[in-house]
């Protein structure tokens, strides 16, 4: 084993940087490692052993393979009885966040549950009319309502989309804040009056 020393009276700036890398010791670190990194790429190999000497998948004989069904007939399947085309017209509407009245905008004032019924009508004089929400619907704002104003405004809500006519509503995260999961169930029960909530 070598050992780096340097003379009390003349110390070597090269002697101290080799004591405090370890000395001696460094070549023995790295046969070591050395010696573990080949013992395991020898064990890596040894268990890869030879690829084409694994058994490969046999495919199944055909006789083995169930037969097709035998044609039953030829002759053409009768059509039903011809009815005239219905068109369905689905009404989606989402992200209503507790808005009753048209929301006042300069340009293009949407929203309201009054321009909402009258249209729905217009469009069930003409056609079948399925009323959909998407959820969002009861919340106008967690910052500047007060708790009792939320709750009564998330029931108006509620009662005006039963009124005109939403078929389904699927609650949003801002509808859970709302309610909570009772007010939730509370409706899908009926003992709140709302559109029926699906998830």
């Amino acid at each position: 084993m070598t050992t780096w020393t340097t003379s009390p009276r003349s110390p070597s700036p090269v002697g101290r940087r080799r004591r405090r890398l370890g000395g001696g010791r460094r070549p023995d670190i790295l046969c070591t490692l050395g010696s573990a990194v080949l013992a395991l790429a020898a064990l890596g190999l040894a268990a890869c052993g030879d690829p084409t000497s694994a058994p490969r998948p046999v495919p199944p004989e055909l006789a083995a393979l169930p037969s097709l069904p035998d044609r039953v007939s030829d002759a053409p399947v009768p059509r039903g009885v011809e009815r005239p085309v219905r068109e369905l017209t689905l009404a989606f509407v989402g992200e209503v966040r507790g808005e009753i009245e048209p929301c006042g905008c300069p340009t293009l004032p949407y929203g309201g549950f009054e321009r909402r019924e009258r249209l729905l009508d217009q469009l069930q004089a003409r056609e079948a009319v399925v009323h959909l929400d998407a959820g969002e619907l009861l919340v106008k704002g967690l910052v500047t309502t007060t708790p009792k104003e939320r709750t009564e405004r998330a029931r108006a809500v509620l009662r005006l989309s039963r009124d005109v006519g939403v078929a389904a509503w699927a609650p949003g995260p801002t509808d859970l804040l709302a309610l909570g999961v009772d007010g939730l169930l509370d409706v899908a029960s009926g003992r709140l009056p709302g559109p029926p909530p699906v998830s």
